[in-house]
Order: structure tokens, then C-alpha cells, then sequence
């Protein structure tokens, strides 16, 4: 199609502000700029008076969303977006942290315990009380999510790893009888033991989670080498979060004397 210079009516009216278009623009393209006026339905994009595709803006920007629902120009610092539609969260999955800082945690302590990050790892302990990290974000548990016990303990001291559902949290939990899966009260140390192994510390280096899919159960599992996984028991929610959306939590439990503590790194990380 060839592009056709505007007519000498055309450039009148580009000088004149009160002329209009009303001419048909379907089978021909006219030049435009920042004096001319394009009729309505019609943008000045690259120099001629265009009609804009659906969802394109006055400008010739790009705009809409990609599959995921997010803004296909992402939101630059690769947090949670803030138009995704309700439900949407980033990626549980993906998300790592080898903890050289406690930037991204949300810190609830009770007399008696301590829990913070030093030397790119969790180090806690508690002789009483609970302490408690959430992700100050939510995250979709899309797949698998884990952690590193370096030093769990000997069990007088209970860390835990898992995920917050809203109304109580799911963790692995070291504890006297061995390795545990268990739901805790939102707060306060009341809990459910759910299932329960003798602990290894070498094959039960690595404590996870896993979905399985269809938003109503989770897998909890171990791992020797964050490679090779074991599912040791599962767990169906009551009420499965909308979205899969949940905080990660790291927890510890005072029982009694405080000890040496518990040491955890590598999240999502194979070390």
C-alpha cells in the first residue's frame, strides 16, 4: 500500500487547529506529527495517523500481560507484581536465599528464644517459648520448596521448616522421637504431630515440601543431597490457600535447658 503525502486541504488543516478529519482512513496511511490532528479512532505512531490495535496505547507502547498474568514488561525488580490478578504469587519454587541476610523475614520471638541470621545461615535457640521466621511475602508452592539442616540438634531443641497456611503452619520438625511432620498453632507452641521417622542425619540432610498438582495435598519428603528425594508423609489442608499462596517459615521450640542450637542454610540451594 503505498503511503501517501498528506493533500494540500490535509496541510491546512494541520496549520488551522478548528479543521477535522472526516475522511476515510482504511485504505490509505497519511502523515502526521506533533501539530497534526489524527480524527478519532486514529493515533500519530511513527509518523502516520494509525487506528491502534486492541489494548495498544495512544503511543505505540506494548502494554497486555503474559501467561502468567503478569506485566509482559515485568515489574524490574523481580518482586510480586502488583496488578497480577488475585491469587497470582511469585514462584515458591523458585525462590532461593542462601541467608547472608534476614532481609525478606518477619521475626516473632518469645522470652527465652533467639533466632536470627549471621554468616549466610538461620542460627537459633530456645530453652522456652517459640521463635519464628515467615516470609514477609507470599509464594506459590508450585513445586518442591526445601532447606539445609546443617545442625539440627539432638531434638531438646525442636527447628522446624515448612510452609504457613494461613490459620497454622506445616513443618518438618526435629524433636526427641526423631523427624516429624507437624502442624502448628498460628501461634504458641500447640501442635499435631502427623507423622514420624527415626532421624538420620546423613539421608535426612534436606527437609522439603512438595505439591502434588491438583491443590490438595502436599508431600513431605527428604533428601541425602537435595538431589534424591523420599516422600515420608502427606498432608491434605482443610482449606487448600487460593492461589497455593503461603509464607515459608522457619521455626524453633524450647523444651528445656538452652542448648548449643540449631544451624539451617541453603534454601532451595544444593550447596
Amino acid at each position: 500500500m503505498p503511503r501517501l503525502a498528506p493533500s494540500a486541504a490535509a496541510l491546512g488543516c494541520a496549520i488551522l487547529a478548528a479543521c477535522s478529519f472526516p475522511a476515510d482512513y482504511s485504505d490509505t496511511r497519511y502523515q502526521c506529527d506533533l501539530a497534526t490532528e489524527c480524527p478519532p479512532g486514529y493515533a500519530c505512531v511513527s509518523g502516520f495517523c494509525e487506528r491502534p490495535a486492541s489494548g495498544a496505547t495512544g503511543d505505540g507502547g506494548g502494554g497486555g500481560r503474559d501467561a502468567g498474568g503478569r506485566d509482559a514488561g515485568g515489574d524490574g525488580d523481580g518482586g510480586a507484581d502488583p496488578d497480577a490478578p488475585p491469587g497470582v504469587c511469585p514462584s515458591g519454587s523458585r525462590h532461593t536465599d542462601d541467608f547472608d541476610t534476614g532481609l525478606g523475614w518477619e521475626l516473632t520471638l518469645d522470652a527465652g528464644c533467639d533466632l536470627g541470621f549471621a554468616g549466610g545461615e538461620v542460627r537459633m535457640a530456645a530453652s522456652v517459648g517459640r521463635c519464628t521466621a515467615r516470609t514477609e511475602d507470599l509464594y506459590d508452592l508450585d513445586g518442591r520448596i526445601w532447606i539445609q539442616a546443617v545442625e539440627p540438634e539432638d531434638g531438646e531443641l525442636s527447628p522446624a521448616f515448612g510452609v504457613f497456611l494461613g490459620d497454622s503452619s506445616l513443618v518438618s520438625m526435629r524433636t526427641v522421637a526423631g523427624l516429624e511432620l507437624v502442624e502448628l498453632a498460628a501461634t504458641g507452641t500447640d501442635q499435631q504431630q502427623l507423622e514420624s521417622i527415626p532421624f538420620d542425619a546423613a539421608e535426612h540432610l534436606f527437609w522439603g515440601f512438595r505439591p502434588d498438582g491438583n491443590d490438595d495435598t502436599i508431600f513431605w519428603e527428604t533428601s541425602p543431597d537435595g538431589k534424591t528425594w523420599t516422600v515420608q508423609g502427606e498432608y491434605r489442608p482443610a482449606v487448600y490457600p487460593e492461589g497455593g499462596c503461603m509464607n515459608l517459615e522457619i521455626d524453633v521450640l524450647g523444651i528445656g535447658e538452652l542448648g548449643a542450637g540449631a544451624v539451617f542454610d541453603n534454601l532451595n540451594l544444593v550447596p
